[in-house]
């Protein structure tokens, strides 16, 4: 699908998109598509030509996604100017105007009603309009992990939800989700923000009931028996690999890393670092010294 998209051809690019099965891997393929620098300027003019394609939609308005947080930047929102907000704002609202009508074509697009919690919380329309975008979702699919971060993403505190609600809603999926299922890596992740919101405290993954809860997470899911390399056992990997050097637990991360190989993700090894890629190769040297 992206080496359509190089070469322009979107009916090409169209017709890979949907031969991907699984959801969870045509709102990934959707987000490595918006990430693609001239893919706003392809697919724009290819919608004029059909606007009742959900894909092209779908794959249309990550793209204005992407192309709004490259203007706001990932930043707090205190060191973000109005002009960067204003203009973030533009490019949501253009997606929603996008993406609104590729739900109402299916409502099983779970891709586009994904893309359209993220814009919920972008443009601050709050945490009942999220939850109910995420609903919308859930009824097709109540382990779909993709709506499940984006979610618990509007439910941080920095960004309106808070500490309480971020990891009921963490421990509620978890408790729900089928052995071998990555949605065990909520619970990292609440963990990791609200560790990087504290300051990055040292000892923090080391407190013993924050360990119990990553432990029987990952025994849940990337420990898990049944746990599979879908599209998104990378990330999943990752973000354990991350809690598990933060604590010093390098023999538990030493099979995570193992598993990697050559491959890493940018998310979580950017809190706290500057360089990402630092922090994971840093990470990795030092789980194959100790660990």
């Amino acid at each position: 699908m992206v080496r359509a998209i190089r070469r322009r051809d979107v009916p090409a690019a169209l017709r890979a998109y949907e031969e991907i099965q699984l959801w969870n891997g045509r709102w990934l393929a959707a987000t490595v598509v918006g990430k693609r620098a001239g893919a706003l300027a392809l697919l724009s003019p290819a919608l004029l030509r059909d606007p009742t394609d959900g894909s092209l939609r779908t794959l249309l308005g990550a793209s204005l996604i992407e192309a709004g947080w490259r203007v706001r930047t990932y930043a707090r929102a205190k060191d973000v100017s109005p002009e960067r907000f204003a203009a973030f704002h533009q490019r949501l609202a253009e997606a929603e105007q996008v993406l609104a009508p590729a739900t109402d074509i299916d409502p099983a697009n779970l891709a586009a009603a994904t893309l359209r919690i993220t814009i919920a919380r972008g443009l601050s329309m709050g945490l009942p309009e999220a939850r109910s975008r995420y609903q919308a979702v859930a009824r097709h699919d109540p382990h779909f992990p993709p709506a499940q971060r984006q979610l618990l993403r509007q439910l941080f505190p920095r960004w309106g939800g808070s500490t309480e609600e971020m990891y009921a809603f963490a421990r509620e999926r978890l408790d729900a989700a089928p052995p071998g299922s990555t949605v065990g890596v909520t619970i990292a992740e609440a963990h990791i923000d609200n560790w990087a919101t504290m300051g990055s405290p040292r000892g923090w993954f080391k407190r013993p009931e924050i360990r119990e809860e990553l432990d029987k997470a990952a025994a849940k899911s990337v420990h898990h028996p049944d746990s599979r390399r879908g599209y998104d056992w990378v990330y999943a990997y990752n973000t354990f690999a991350f809690v598990y050097t933060r604590s010093g637990r390098y023999r538990d991360a030493a099979p995570l890393f193992k598993a990697l190989g050559r491959y890493a993700e940018n998310a979580p090894w950017s809190y706290g670092f500057s360089d990402p890629d630092t922090a994971f190769s840093v990470a990795r040297l030092a789980t194959m010294l100790r660990g």
